[in-house]
């Protein structure tokens, strides 16, 4: 953790039964006293611990899985221009999601497939987009926390890919009560979006 690029979750609890988290880095601390103990894998260790986000959050990461709406064909309107095609595409359907805190948390959505061009879009406005076609057996990862954009398998960076009213800044889940909206082309209706969140609070929980 000290030497990681990235910062490190600190879980902490007043009662042992309810877990909040903060995110930063161990600025200093003295090693474990080379005794017996220690040669277990046991003790005692004094941490100076540096929180970089400001922001507390809940230990446990909530979900919200949002199905593609079931396809629907487009008539055909006369004259005929071969070749004929049609294009199935779903409806946006929407899901509920709930931010027991009181300010916006970074989120990370995640596509599975299959289907073509997935967008999420919150009742705020906000659209989160891909462009392309994601395989029955893959997802694509956008994730707020650290800026990434991944398409498993094979794990590739396809941050390019994104629609360009994306802003992986603006990905959050809004403190309180949201609905989010998904819609992609899936001929299948098996795809869906999963909306991973934290509630996120001002200060410290007791």
């Amino acid at each position: 953790m000290r030497d990681s690029t990235t910062a490190a979750p600190l879980d902490y609890s007043f009662d042992g039964v309810a877990w909040q988290r903060v995110y930063g880095r161990p600025a200093a601390f003295a090693g474990i006293t080379p005794d017996f103990v220690a040669s277990l894998g046991l003790g005692l260790l004094d941490l100076q611990f540096t929180q970089l986000d400001p922001r507390h959050y809940s230990a446990a990461e909530h979900q919200a899985v949002i199905p593609v709406a079931p396809a629907s064909y487009g008539g055909i309107i006369a004259p005929l221009v071969a070749p004929i095609t049609t294009v199935a595409s779903g409806v946006p359907r929407a899901g509920s999601i709930d931010n027991a805190g009181d300010l916006p948390s970074p989120a990370r959505v995640v596509f599975k497939g299959p289907c073509r061009n997935p967008v999420l879009t919150t009742d705020a406005g906000y659209k989160i987009g891909y462009v392309g076609s994601i395989a029955y057996d893959q997802t694509v990862t956008l994730s707020a926390w650290d800026s990434t954009v991944i398409k498993s398998p094979p794990r590739a960076s396809v941050a390019g890919d994104l629609d360009r009213r994306t802003r992986l800044s603006r990905l959050v889940v809004p403190a309180g009560h949201s609905e989010w909206y998904f819609e992609a082309t899936d001929q299948t209706g098996t795809a869906t979006a999963t909306v991973y969140w934290r509630d996120s609070f001002t200060a410290m929980q007791h």
